[in-house]
């Protein structure tokens, strides 16, 4: 697996790697880059970057949620929230997109308990409240 960052156009080096690969000789040969290539790990497969199934500790779930959500979350009387809070707290990870993550967001959304409705994409995402 390796993490490459784009350094401008097609280039990119490399972040970490555990196959020893020089992803800026790879680039520059004529692969293509994905764009939303930074902060991603990927495995090649040939010629073909393939993205590595992002997983998040049930901790790294909960940080997807502002203190606000949280409280309004962890608070919640409605049975399908504690079911789900309950799958999370005995798993041992999430997959970013999964249809746990999807469903559970979509929950929580549905009942009102996020800060706003577009909070929902950035959560789906993956993406840390600022």
């Amino acid at each position: 697996m390796i993490v490459l960052k784009r350094i401008g156009g097609d280039d990119c080096q490399i972040v970490s790697s555990l196959d020893g690969i020089d992803a800026t000789v790879w680039a520059q040969t004529g692969n293509a880059v994905p764009d939303d290539l930074e902060a991603y790990a990927y495995t090649l497969v040939g010629d073909q970057l393939t993205a590595v199934p992002r997983t998040l500790t049930p901790e790294g779930v909960v940080a997807l949620y502002t203190p606000e959500e949280k409280a309004r979350i962890f608070t919640s009387t409605e049975p399908n929230v504690q079911a789900l809070l309950n799958a999370l707290r005995f798993s041992i990870g999430i997959v970013v997109g999964s249809d746990f993550h999807v469903q559970g967001t979509a929950l929580i959304a549905g009942l009102g308990l996020l800060d706003a409705p577009e909070r929902a994409v950035r959560i789906l995402a993956g993406e840390t409240p600022e």
